[in-house]
């Protein structure tokens, strides 16, 4: 029960705009939970969150690889360590990451931008359109909504400033 406190008051910590005391929270949480069960995933899983609120990519990657061990096709987990490895300018593993949590939930539209931010990356203009497409279906109101649209409207513009 201590240890879903903490996991909540991190979380609460982490919309706040505290990623330190979200981390640290986190981390109190991690003590208490036995190794190797959905709850440390899901602990984890927030602590990567708060540390790439900070900018700690490889530290979240860490804490994502060890919830991936315990939950392999975790579509947010694997979403959010491709939004790590494309922070760190590792686009193929970014790519692999977002495609398997897209292929493990189909309407993580998390994931789903992740894929369209890699397909860009490498230059897989219709399929990152696509990607940013199905965001916007599945999810008209999200903020990931939003930036899909931002997206292609940028991918609607051409090289001379047009449309």
């Amino acid at each position: 029960m201590r240890a879903a406190m903490l996991e909540q008051a991190g979380q609460a910590w982490l919309l706040e705009g505290e990623p330190q005391r979200a981390s640290e929270a986190d981390t109190a949480a991690l003590k208490l939970v036995s190794l190797g069960t959905a709850d440390e995933a899901i602990i984890r899983i927030d602590r990567a969150a708060a540390l790439a609120e900070m900018s700690r990519y490889k530290e979240a990657i860490a804490d994502l690889d060890l919830a991936l061990k315990i939950q392999p096709n975790n579509s947010d987990a694997l979403a959010f360590r491709a939004a790590a490895h494309r922070h760190l300018g590792e686009f193929d593993l970014a790519f692999a990451d977002a495609d398997h949590g897209v292929k493990s939930d189909a309407k993580n539209v998390t994931a789903l931008l992740e894929r369209a931010f890699a397909y860009r990356a490498q230059n897989h203009l219709a399929e990152a359109r696509r990607d940013f497409d199905q965001v916007s279906a599945l999810a008209p109101d999200s903020d990931e909504a939003k930036t899909a649209r931002e997206n292609i409207a940028q991918l609607d513009v051409k090289q001379d400033g047009t449309k």
